[in-house]
Formats: C-alpha cells, structure tokens, sequence
C-alpha cells in the first residue's frame, strides 16, 4: 500500500502516465481491502494509524492538480474576496476583475459561473493565497484537518466499542488521501466538524434510549453543523435528523439557521436572492449520477416532456391563470425533469434519515442517500459519507469509494464518461448491495 502510494509520488503528474497512476490507485485499494480483511476485527494502535495516515497524505502533496482544478479556483475567490469584492455577484470573466487576474485565472475552470462556496471556505482560500505557495498551504491546511478527522474517527470508534480498524477503510483510502492531499479538495475541513457534532449527540445516548441533550451541548453541536454548512452546504442534510436527535429540535434548528443566515447575509443582500452561482449548479451541472444518468434518458425515451408541455400550454386555454407555472416553461426539459423528480426522492431521503437510531446512521443515511440521487457525482462527493461507512462497516460504499476512481478515465484517456466509466463506477457496488438478497430470494 505505502510502496503504490510512493510510485504515485515518483509518476508524480498523472497525466504522464496515467495507465500507471491509475493502476498503483486501484493496486493501493486492493492493498487496503486485504488488510482490512486480515485485521478485522481488531484495534491497531492509534498512533501507527494516524503516522501511516500522515506518510501517505505528505507523500500525495507534490501531486499537480492534473485531475481537478477546484483549488485554483479556490485561490481565485480567495483573491477576490481580500480584494474587497463579492464573489457571489461577479463572476471570474467580469472586467471589474482584470487587475486580479494572473496565472490562476489562466487555469480557472468555469470563468462565467460566481462562486458556489459558502463564507468559512472564502475565508480559508484567503488565507491560503498569502503564503508563497497558496497550493501548498490550502492542501496543508486540509490535511491538518483530514487528519484531525481520521483521529476523530478513532475515537468515536472506539467509545461505541467498535473494532477501530474500520476507521483505516477511510484514514488509509487512496481516494480519501487523494482528493485531500493531492487535489486539495475543501470538503476535509467540514468533515471533523460534522464528525464532532456526532460525537456529542451520541453522548445523549444511554442503554440503547435516546436522552435529550443540555442546551449547551446542542447549541456546540448546532454551530458545529452550521459551520460545516459554511464550509460546503452538503451537510445541511443531517440537520433534520440531528436535530430530532438532539431532542431540542427548536433550538438546534434556530442556532444553525442563525449562524449561517449571519454568515451569508453580508454577501446575500446586496444580491437580493439566492447567489446565480447556485442557480447555475443546480440547472447546468450532470455529471455521474447514478439514477439521473439514465432517468433522464427514460424521461427523454417517454416523450414526459413533451406532455408536460402539453398540459402547461392548455392551462391558459382554460381560462386559468398560470401564476406561479409561468416560470416553469424553461425547465420543461428531460435533465430538468429528472432533477424535478430526483429532488423529491432527496426529501424521501431526509425522511429517511429522520428514522435513524443513531447520529451516525443518520450521516449514512443522509449521505448515502444524497449521493445516490445527486445528478452530480464526482469522487471527491464521497468523502462525505465514507468515514460513516466505515466505522459502521458498510462494505458496498467502500467498494464504491475505489470503484469511484473510474470517474477520473475521462480525465486520464480522454474517453467518454459513459457507458463503461460510469458502468465500472457504479456496478460493483450495487452489485455487492443486491446480491445477499438476491440469494436469499432465489438460493
């Protein structure tokens, strides 16, 4: 595991050998499967864990950012905001902004599109743009924190008399290690935190009852949360859950909303609604997902578009008036439609999670959930819910966090994402999640 994660640092650019980067990536989860195989059960030291962890994340540093290039659009809203200028309303192609630009705006992915990132990781990326190497310093910034969460982990593990091994599944992930270390992704830095807020909820627990927690500790874990939500605002999804299992559902939800409502309205008034960055996201951005990819395809096929048309267009035929649905008439199209509907079964998915007996089932839950009806899907989105699976052991998201890996074949060949690279994502693990019950069903 330690010798792939070394040729990795010797290929250095995947892009310069990406038939063997990719290979020492899928040899490195092998590796780790076996050994996870081998010790399970057991609770290595957590010292050698965390060093072994540090090893393969300092290793991974060098790394070019040759597989996404989200950092440097990091370091140019950071650029921005010390500037004195809203990221939220001014895109990177604005000409307001030709003094900042330099050799990040020459690499920037999506110049048109304002930034999508909440406050606290704008405040990060400025930081990190006055140090020498603003790279350099984000991804050791990110590991600091990657590793303070493989730490947490451990903890958490072990006090719910878990086998701590489990915890190597993420702390020793070349795909964890890889989007922190090597490509510089900020979701590590909202990842303790939700990993803290589970740890004091989980203290309410007592013989198997859930207590409520004192107002001090909700309110530490509802800022918690709400700081995750500014770091990335995945982690809105467990507020649901977490504060049913705060049992001070008021008062959780009222800390979250306030903390980050008075983050965000500095930046949001002057806008007057919710930032055209998200906008843009939520409408134009496809990628991977494992229902939306071929629901709207089903959509397409089933001609619902065209009947969605039809009846919007007899509405003010009748005599009614359309109101609200006038503004609908633009996103009556297939990959809308299939959002629209992906969208609902994200609230079935919050239901869901609202049953969960634990805060951290509630995570895997929520998580999982999103991920399987997102229409978005990059490797870096799993890191959100692989630290759940594994201290809870869930195999088939684990094996999805190595099968994931495929989704970097259109980057590294330059072949289309579809159909084996999103086949080779997704089907070893939905294989390993249907298959018990299938030979149950019919062995």
């Amino acid at each position: 595991m330690t010798g792939c994660c070394v040729g990795l640092f010797w290929i250095y650019d995947p892009a310069r050998s990406p038939a063997l980067f990719f290979s020492l990536l899928l040899g490195w989860a092998a590796a780790l499967a076996l050994l996870l195989w081998r010790w399970r059960g057991t609770s290595p030291p957590v010292a050698a864990a965390l060093i072994v962890a540090g090893l393969l994340r300092v290793l991974l540093l060098p790394l070019p950012l040759s597989l996404s290039d989200d950092a440097y659009r990091y370091l140019w809203d950071g650029s921005v905001v010390r500037a004195g200028v809203n990221p939220y309303a001014v895109a990177p192609n604005d000409e307001s902004l030709t003094t900042l630009r330099d050799g990040v705006w020459e690499r920037l992915p999506h110049r048109d599109v304002e930034t999508v990132y909440p406050p606290l990781s704008l405040m990060l990326f400025s930081v990190a743009g006055l140090f020498p190497l603003p790279i350099l310093a984000l991804k050791l910034m990110l590991v600091c924190a990657d590793l303070g969460c493989c730490w947490l982990l451990l903890r958490l593990a072990a006090a719910r008399g878990l086998a701590t091994v489990g915890v190597l599944a993420y702390a020793w992930n070349p795909l964890a290690v890889l989007e922190t270390a090597g490509m510089g992704h900020v979701d590590a830095l909202g990842l303790p935190l939700v990993v803290l807020a589970t740890m004091i909820l989980d203290s309410a627990y007592r013989s198997g009852g859930r207590a409520v927690l004192g107002l001090g500790p909700t309110l530490r874990a509802a800022a918690l949360v709400a700081a995750a939500v500014l770091v990335k605002l995945v982690p809105v999804l467990v507020v649901p859950a977490f504060a049913r299992l705060s049992g001070r559902r008021v008062a959780f939800v009222a800390a979250v909303s306030g903390i980050v409502a008075a983050a965000f309205v500095p930046f949001l008034v002057p806008l007057g609604g919710v930032p055209p960055g998200l906008v843009t996201y939520a409408v134009s951005w496809e990628f991977n997902g494992p229902l939306f990819e071929p629901l709207w395809r089903a959509v397409e096929v089933a001609r619902i578009a065209d009947g969605v048309s039809w009846v919007l267009d007899r509405v003010p035929r009748m005599g009614i008036d359309p109101g609200p649905l006038s503004g609908t008439y633009s996103l009556v199209y297939p990959q809308a439609l299939a959002k629209g509907l992906l969208g609902l079964a994200l609230i079935g998915v919050l239901v869901w999670s609202l049953r969960a007996a634990s805060a951290i089932e509630a995570c895997m839950r929520a998580f999982g959930g999103w991920v399987v009806v997102s229409a978005t899907v990059h490797p870096w989105y799993l890191l959100w819910l692989l630290p759940w699976a594994a201290v809870l052991g869930r195999v088939p998201w684990l094996v999805l966090s190595a099968s994931a890996l495929c989704a970097y074949l259109p980057t590294l060949f330059g072949v289309a994402l579809l159909p084996w690279p999103f086949l080779l994502v997704w089907i070893p693990p939905l294989t390993l999640a249907v298959w018990p019950r299938l030979r149950s069903a019919f062995g």
